[in-house]
């Protein structure tokens, strides 16, 4: 299996869990499998935490100092890798022993092109299910329109409480917390598209594959778990912002609806919007919490969807603005 996968982490919208994730990731993958970390303008301090856990195994760091988008980052490391298959995978993520191997062996077994484990997500993790399998597929409705259809399965749900019994599946909707591809798809479709910025690029990802005939499976036998944010840095806040930043996301938009005639502000380009607009809020959960106690659940979740999110907008409009045009003139060769 060492020289079949190379691991590829990337980050996906802060610091903090670098470290966490990393050590993770070691501790339950073969000591011999390649990992790639792009470190995209990681603070020093985390950088060298990284490199210490690390000591001793088959890690290599891709510094580079700027920021850039997921699609961006994993393409970047994507020219590096020389293994029949890659795995993506965020650094909010952690991992159960075996992850690795059973995603490979589906790919192997079914001959996929993309394989995705069940993932876990919130705290405590291996409890609440954030993704397990799902749809995803363009609907073209009587009336003309062209919809991006993306529906998880088993989404926030209990499986303490409600335990479930999943079977490996053919699916149509992959999630880029962590999935295998395989490389030589990805050199077919030419990479990941980098003009999707901050939503969209999985369920891109899965019609591309679908319209070559690929295989997309889900295998349950892999877990993993996302960890959302909790305790948020200055740094961490830098990108953050400009990850769900109002130009990256009408940007991603743009292509979406130029790639596929997709009809404008209807399906998961809507609801994308919705997510961004309240996942921007997530790194004021200490401030929800304690409006929550004051205030009650309801009260505090319109004061940070309006007074916060206000205040939130103006107090970042020019930091985020100055990130914005060094990554655009990076990405445009100007740097």
């Amino acid at each position: 299996m060492e020289d079949s996968v190379t691991i590829v982490m990337t980050i996906r919208e802060i610091f903090s869990t670098s470290v966490k994730s990393l050590s993770s990731v070691l501790e339950h993958s073969p000591r011999d499998v390649k990992i790639l970390f792009v470190a995209s303008r990681f603070p020093d301090l985390t950088l060298d935490e990284l490199k210490k856990v690390s000591e001793n195994r088959n890690v290599e760091f891709i510094e580079i100092d700027q920021y850039l988008t997921p699609t961006q980052a994993r393409n970047l490391a994507l020219k590096s890798v020389t293994t029949k298959y890659v795995v993506f995978i965020d650094n909010d993520v952690i991992v159960q022993d075996g992850w690795l191997k059973n995603l490979v062996d589906c790919a192997v077994e079914e001959g996929a092109a993309l394989v995705v484990p069940l993932i876990y997500e919130r705290f405590p993790p291996w409890r609440y299910i954030h993704v397990a399998g799902g749809e995803g597929k363009l609907i073209e409705t009587p009336e003309g329109q062209r919809i991006c259809h993306q529906l998880p399965y088993y989404t926030h749900h209990d499986s303490q409480t409600n335990p479930v019994e999943f079977e490996r599946q053919k699916t149509t909707l992959v999630e880029f917390h962590t999935v295998l591809a395989e490389v030589d798809f990805l050199k077919e479709i030419g990479g990941l598209d980098e003009q999707i910025r901050c939503m969209y690029e999985e369920w891109d990802l899965c019609i591309q594959a679908m319209r070559r005939n690929k295989k997309i499976f889900f295998e349950p036998k892999s877990k993993v778990s996302y960890l959302p944010p909790k305790n948020v840095s200055n740094d961490d806040i830098r990108y953050f912002n400009l990850r769900w930043s109002e130009s990256w996301l009408n940007e991603s938009v743009a292509r979406m609806i130029s790639k596929y005639d997709l009809t404008p502000g209807t399906g998961n380009l809507k609801a994308g919007r919705t997510f961004v607009k309240d996942h921007r809020l997530y790194k004021y959960v200490k401030t929800k919490k304690f409006l929550e106690k004051i205030f009650g659940r309801k009260i505090a979740s319109v004061t940070m969807n309006r007074i916060v999110a206000m205040i939130d907008k103006l107090a970042n409009k020019i930091t985020v603005k100055k990130e914005y045009n060094r990554w655009r003139a990076y990405t445009q060769g100007e740097l």
